[in-house]
This record gives structure tokens, sequence and C-alpha cells, in this order.
């Protein structure tokens, strides 16, 4: 299942990108974290994380874009309790495949965008650690049965700026 989900989305991406159309990699880093009831309310418990993998920018007006893109992504969330001397760091690996929508305010270069889509996300590998004043307690990798369901689906929103093009 896996492979040919990878195999169509890796075809779509390649037979979509032509000359007038942006592609290429996409590297960064994500903070993940969990939170009951407020977003960030504890922003020394964020998780860093590497997100790399591929793109297509698919203009259908100079201001509507639609960006497909296939990102190896970490998710998860640290844990400190100081009272109690403990720490538990959990790090999810996922295969995201997102589909954003950027709509620009001005059709030039440096004006503000939005971006809005869905995502879907396929869980390759986890690993769930504890930490007892210093020392590792536990250090459980995660191995799903092939009958557990592995996607996840979400929403992502963003705003920026555009860059002024150089080339």
């Amino acid at each position: 299942m896996m492979p040919r989900f990878l195999a169509i989305v890796g075809l779509a991406l390649t037979l979509s990108t032509t000359a007038q159309n942006i592609h290429g990699p996409r590297l960064g880093i994500g903070l993940a974290t969990q939170s009951v009831g407020g977003l960030f309310q504890k922003t020394s418990n964020l998780l860093p994380g590497p997100i790399f993998g591929y793109g297509v920018e698919l203009p259908m007006h100079p201001q509507f874009i639609i960006m497909p893109e296939l990102l190896w992504m970490t998710k998860g969330a640290v844990v400190r309790n100081p009272a109690q001397l403990t720490r538990s760091k959990t790090a999810l690996r996922y295969l995201e495949l997102p589909v954003m929508v950027k709509i620009s305010t001005d059709a030039k270069p440096g004006g503000l965008f939005l971006t809005v889509g869905p995502s879907i996300g396929y869980f390759v590998t986890g690993r769930s650690r504890t930490w007892y004043n210093g020392e590792i307690q536990s250090d459980v990798k995660y191995d799903l049965p092939p009958n557990d369901p592995r996607f996840q689906f979400s929403a992502a929103v963003g705003l920026g700026t555009d860059m002024k093009r150089t080339s």
C-alpha cells in the first residue's frame, strides 16, 4: 500500500513540474508540542525536528497557487516535571503530503500571502523515552502491526510575505 502511494505521489509531482512551475527541495525545522487547553503554554516543552522533502508550486493565477509537497516530518512532544525529576520525549516520524493553496494579496513579490490546506500523514516510526533524575528509565520503539491505522489527516494554515526573486 505505502510503496504504491509513494509512487503515485512521486509521479504526480514529476509530471506537474514544467518550465513555468517552481519546484525544488523543502528544508526546515518544526517545533512539535502537545497541550491540553492552550497552544504553546510552556514553550520549553517544544520538540524540534527536521522537515525535508520536495514541493511544487502550480500557479492557477498570479495570486492563486496550489502547492503539493511530500515531506519527512517529526511530530511529538517533550514533557518535563521538575518536582518529580522526570522528563519524557516522544518523537513520531511521518511522511506528510500537504496540498496547500497560496492566496497572495498582491500579484507582485513583496506582498502578504495566506496558505491553507489539508494534509495526509503516514506514520513510519516512533520512539518514546523517559528519564528520572537524568538517567534513562525506558526507551520504547513503536512497532505498529500491519493492520493498525497509520494514516492521519490534518489541516495547516500559514501567513507570510513573498520575497523578491533574484533569478
